[in-house]
């Protein structure tokens, strides 16, 4: 390993970079990914840590597409706020919002728990450039709008407004994309999200109706069988050092083990 760090550092940076995935590729933390970033390395020594967790974290795109909170909160607490800081680029789903209970005003609002996830992407990662938001994955919230736009005309362009806004709110963030199915007619949803200065990305994906389509869970359900398998407690472990669970523990935590 001394005879490693006796290489200049721009040759230990190619040493890193060939062994994480290629350009682009996005991870999910808490999915399996078969092992396509070498995460011993962080394990390795406190040099090496700390210059392969740059390439590693500001490079790579991170999948969040979740809105169980305290899934996401622990996966940040396991990181630590120095890693978060520098995650440059994040999927995300398409936030759900809703008129207010009670309420007569048909004014949507953002849905309390993914504007939590929302503040937490904010304050944690002050280094963010871009949202990837996944539109076949977010069918649920798209419906929603529509329905709401047949009985009060204008809901979808209030809607994807208030959405901008609220991702407009990150000072740090450049680009906003949407991925959307390239065999479906793009629709009023996605004219206004152009309208707002986002990239519509064209990608191969079953639009719901189709033979990939996903079995749409509650909120509460997605949590309990996260828990079930794993993922986290619904109680939820507090952690040490942030820094040094992330060297110690992520690993595990993402791929289950090895």
């Amino acid at each position: 390993m001394t005879s490693f760090l006796r290489l200049p550092p721009e040759v230990r940076s190619m040493v890193y970079r060939y062994l994480t995935p290629a350009e682009g590729m996005p991870i999910c933390p808490w999915q399996e990914f078969n092992k396509k970033i070498h995460f011993n390395l962080l394990r390795t020594n406190r040099i090496i840590y700390q210059e392969y967790r740059s390439l590693l974290y500001s490079e790579i795109p991170f999948r969040l597409e979740t809105w169980a909170v305290e899934l996401l909160a622990k996966w940040f607490d396991q990181i630590g706020q120095p890693n978060a800081r520098l995650i440059r680029e994040i999927y995300i789903l398409f936030p759900r919002v809703h008129t207010k209970t009670h309420s007569n005003d048909p004014a949507p609002v953002i849905d309390e728990r993914h504007a939590q996830i929302l503040d937490k992407i904010q304050s944690l990662c002050t280094g963010l450039k871009a949202l990837v938001i996944n539109l076949p994955d977010s069918i649920m919230q798209l419906q929603e709008m529509a329905d709401m736009e047949a009985q009060e005309p204008g809901y979808i362009t209030d809607a994807v407004a208030l959405v901008n806004k609220r991702l407009r709110e990150i000072p740090s963030l450049e680009r906003i994309e949407a991925e959307f199915p390239s065999h479906v007619e793009r629709t009023e949803i996605t004219h206004e999200m152009q309208r707002h200065g986002w990239t519509i990305e064209d990608v191969e994906a079953e639009w719901p109706g189709g033979s990939t389509k996903k079995d749409h869970r509650s909120d509460s359900e997605a949590l309990r069988e996260e828990a079930e398998a794993g993922l986290y407690d619904l109680e939820g472990d507090s952690h040490g050092d942030p820094v040094m669970d992330d060297m110690a523990n992520w690993p595990d935590y993402i791929i289950g083990g090895g």
